[in-house]
């Protein structure tokens, strides 16, 4: 439960701010043609180098750990942002692997798409960082 006046919460969810859009961007680059995905693995490395001050502001004794994580993180987004081959229809656009659609029962965003390929190393250093920085205890 948060706290109202707790600068661990509020430094929790600045952090889960950063976490969500990087995992939203990852939903985003599996449908998308290799011109548009490159403005969202742009994207995501701008997310990244902000993320990384805000974890050297807030978690100063961690940094390190942290700061791997997302580097991490940026390389496989640089590696994903090369690849552009032929795919097939209904197959995610960057790795080629069947992409899943499931509902997800919220009235303004019905179904969701998703690769449980490419995105997958992305994800679990995500994760990593919901764990160390107290996101998941949201």
């Amino acid at each position: 439960m948060l706290g109202q006046n707790s600068s661990n919460d509020n430094t929790a969810l600045m952090a889960s701010g950063y976490c969500g859009r990087l995992k939203i961007y990852c939903r985003q680059f599996v449908t998308q043609d290799y011109y548009s995905r490159a403005l969202v693995f742009h994207n995501m490395l701008l997310e990244c180098e902000k993320f990384k001050i805000f974890l050297q502001e807030y978690f100063k004794a961690n940094y390190p750990q942290l700061e791997s994580a997302v580097l991490r993180i940026e390389d496989e987004i640089n590696a994903l942002r090369k690849i552009n081959s032929a795919t097939k229809k209904g197959h995610c656009n960057v790795c080629n692997a069947p992409l899943v659609t499931f509902n997800t029962l919220i009235s303004e965003c019905p179904t969701m798409t998703v690769c449980n390929n490419c995105p997958k190393k992305i994800n679990a250093y995500v994760n990593d960082l919901e764990c160390a920085t107290g996101v998941d205890w949201l």
